[in-house]
């Protein structure tokens, strides 16, 4: 993925409950062989602006986890 992409999952389809129920997803957020040091941020899809923190910091090489909640 380029630098600065823009991945957009849609949830809804994949959660068990009803989406009109839930406030929150918990995701598995895997990085792997990156050719340089990086990170990912997980947010809502109708978040605007820059993101303010990161849900995932990796460095190049290898594959970096992390567990990640987002509101819905």
């Amino acid at each position: 993925m380029p630098v600065l992409a823009r991945m957009v999952l849609a949830m809804a389809a994949r959660l068990r409950a009803s989406a009109d129920d839930a406030e929150a997803v918990v995701l598995n957020v895997t990085i792997v062989g990156p050719t340089s040091a990086g990170f990912a941020s997980v947010r809502p899809g109708d978040a605007v602006g820059a993101p303010a923190t990161s849900s995932l910091n990796f460095s190049a090489g290898g594959a970096t986890p992390n567990a990640v909640t987002v509101a819905l």
